[in-house]
Order: structure tokens, then C-alpha cells, then sequence
């Protein structure tokens, strides 16, 4: 192996680059070239693309994108409420949800948010309001299987267990949704 000094190695390479450096320029330059010409013309174009919109068709775009933006605030503070009622802090998750009502949704996230409600309720020991706010998100999504869940929760915290088994059998049919292990056996699911 020779050794090679840095000024040969730079004489070496500079002969390898012009070989390849020479088609990029020159494709770089046309690129640049048609960019800058088209940046000049463009103001001079005007296209008129179908009918001139109402004004209060205008404004339907501006209110999608504002409850867009809603709609991502809506799904951090819920992601931050379950993280609170993960936690064992079911107030703070209670207030999150709470926080949440108040923005724009659709009926699906006023259930997911009525059921939220409802776990951080359960996790206070307060089944009689949790049932309440579960029996309303499934007025809302009756196949809800999360909010059958904590309706079955609330229930067998209540003493009723025929109930809480009907509930947990409905949100049984969903794979996701992971049953205390002693209502499971309870209620032979």
C-alpha cells in the first residue's frame, strides 16, 4: 500500500470530479434557469377555475380548518386526561375530559368523552354518576364497547350483577376490551 500525501489525493479526486461534476452543473443550471423564468412569468398568469364562491361558501373551508385544529386540541386532551386516569389521578383526568366537552366534536367523541368521564368517575368510587354518564354515551354509540365496559364496572360496583354481566358480555365482543379477571369468571365469559 503506498501512502499518498493530501495534495496528490486532492489531484486524484479533482480529476474524478470534473469527469462527474460537469453533467450535474449543467443539469442544476438548467433546473435553476426554467425555475427562475417560470417565477417570472407566473404572476402574469391567471386561471379561472370553475364558478366565483359565494362568501358564505368561503367560509365553510376557514370553520373546517378551525375545527381541524379543534379537532387536534380535542385528541391531545384526551390523551392527557387517559394518561391522568392511568395514572390513579382520576380528578385531573375528569377535568381534562370536562375541558374537552367545550370544544367542537362529533357525536362519536362526545360518547368517547361522556365514557371517559365515566372511568374517572369509577375510579373515584362514584358508579351511580358513572353509570349515568355511560347509559348517555351509549344513547349516543350503542356499540361502544368500552363504554359497556364501565357501565359494567359501575354496575358491579353497585351490587348488580346480572346487570354488570349483560354489559360485560357486550363488551366482551370486542378484542381489544380486557375484563377484570373476577367478573370474567363471575359471569362465565
Amino acid at each position: 500500500m503506498t501512502n499518498k500525501s493530501s495534495s496528490e489525493l486532492v489531484t486524484s479526486n479533482s480529476k474524478l470530479d470534473k469527469k462527474w461534476i460537469s453533467p450535474i452543473i449543467l443539469s442544476l443550471t438548467a433546473t435553476l434557469t426554467t425555475t427562475i423564468a417560470f417565477i417570472r412569468i407566473a404572476p402574469t398568469f391567471h386561471i379561472n377555475i370553475g364558478p366565483k364562491i359565494s362568501s358564505p361558501e368561503i367560509s365553510k373551508p376557514a370553520i373546517q380548518a378551525q375545527q381541524d385544529d379543534c379537532s387536534d386540541e380535542l385528541h391531545e386532551i384526551m390523551r392527557i386526561a387517559n394518561n391522568y386516569n392511568q395514572m390513579g389521578k382520576p380528578e385531573k383526568g375528569y377535568a381534562c375530559y370536562t375541558k374537552a366537552e367545550s370544544l367542537p366534536h362529533s357525536q362519536d367523541a362526545h360518547a368517547d368523552i361522556l365514557n371517559g368521564q365515566a372511568w374517572s368517575r369509577n375510579l373515584q368510587h362514584r358508579p351511580q354518576d358513572a353509570l349515568k354518564l355511560t347509559e348517555a354515551a351509549l344513547a349516543l354509540n350503542p356499540r361502544f364497547s368500552y363504554a359497556w365496559l364501565n357501565q359494567a364496572n359501575a354496575q358491579w360496583l353497585l351490587g348488580k350483577q346480572k346487570e354488570a354481566c349483560f354489559s360485560a358480555i357486550r363488551a366482551s365482543r370486542d378484542p381489544r376490551v380486557q375484563l377484570d379477571p373476577a367478573m370474567k369468571s363471575s359471569c362465565r365469559i
